[in-house]
């Protein structure tokens, strides 16, 4: 054979190769482009799903914060209730003593 059919069957073998080569790029460049569409895909489900969970959580502690709220007014209550009630029973011990002492006085008085 002489060296142009060489060179001719040289270049279809090149070209061959070259077109099996840009083949099997293209396959891969669009496996890649399937993998990041789906990538983003999560990403959005990801931040969508942070976005609502941050939300509830939002809501569960202002619902927590309004409790705690209602707790401590419902404990400064009691605590001015109780004060009220200790200081009118001394009131009351104490008028009860002074009563005590001044019969007392009286009987010792002849």
């Amino acid at each position: 054979m002489s060296d142009v059919v060489w060179q001719a069957i040289i270049a279809a073998i090149v070209a061959i190769y070259m077109e099996w080569s840009r083949r099997q790029t293209a396959s891969k460049v669009k496996e890649v482009a399937v993998k990041q569409d789906i990538a983003v895909t999560k990403v959005e489900e990801v931040k969508n799903t942070l976005v609502v969970t941050q939300d509830q959580q939002h809501k569960e502690l202002v619902t927590v914060l309004e409790k705690v709220e209602e707790v401590h007014r419902a404990a400064n209550s009691m605590k001015d209730q109780l004060v009220l009630k200790t200081e009118k029973e001394a009131l009351v011990r104490g008028t009860l003593e002074e009563r005590a002492r001044a019969e007392e006085q009286r009987r010792k008085k002849p």
